[in-house]
């Protein structure tokens, strides 16, 4: 039964990609912000350290 839906009616090979790559670009939609954000917030804290010395 697992097989069975594992081969997804026979479309496979169109269904497992597209769920591949709709995972990755979920993932990178959650980790590229995250990544920007910080090095922002590092970035500005730089600055700030630059002017109150």
């Amino acid at each position: 039964m697992l097989e069975h839906f594992f081969m997804m009616g026979g479309y496979a090979k169109y269904i497992w990609p597209a769920v591949s790559i709709s995972l990755v670009l979920l993932a990178l939609n959650i980790w590229w912000p995250m990544r920007c954000s910080k090095r922002l917030l590092q970035d500005l804290a730089a600055r700030e350290e630059g002017i109150n010395e």
